[in-house]
């Protein structure tokens, strides 16, 4: 029965998670500056590389340790410095998708990073994927939200 529901479960997320990406980008396609298709998968992985750069591992032979091991200090200097230009040049264009996409990346990375140390002792390699996948669905949420009922 285990096997079962676990199965079961798996195939209900993916479901979910691709579903309500299909929607929010759906309904916001034809609204959106086109920048923020490059802006939402940049703000996920830089995130997801802070993640990994600054969380508690939980193996310590793990994929993330693995990765980490090869990721040094500068390295995680440079990711927050990209972070910051980016920030910086979208948010002249486009300040309050800005704001609240940034605003949105940092409330993921904080609650992950939390909830991976509470439950599970750190991260792990999965625990890095299913982050960058959770976020960019989250930013494309408020996205939506923005676009659906914000007026301006």
């Amino acid at each position: 029965l285990y096997p079962v529901l676990w199965f079961a479960s798996m195939f209900l997320s993916i479901v979910f998670l691709l579903s309500f990406r299909f929607v929010f980008l759906y309904e916001t396609i034809g609204h959106v500056a086109p920048l923020l298709f490059i802006v939402i998968p940049f703000f996920s992985r830089s995130f997801m590389a802070l993640l990994l750069s600054y969380g508690k591992l939980a193996k310590p032979n793990g994929m993330a340790a693995a990765f980490r091991k090869h990721v040094t200090k500068s390295e995680t200097r440079f990711i927050l410095l990209l972070l910051s230009i980016g920030t910086i040049v979208v948010g002249a264009i486009y300040p309050v998708e800005t704001a609240v996409l940034t605003l949105g990346a940092i409330f993921s990375w904080r609650s992950a990073q939390s909830f991976y140390d509470r439950q599970f002792g750190g991260i792990t390699g999965d625990m890095l994927g299913a982050f960058v996948e959770g976020t960019e669905g989250w930013l494309w949420f408020l996205v939506w939200l923005l676009r659906s009922f914000v007026t301006a």
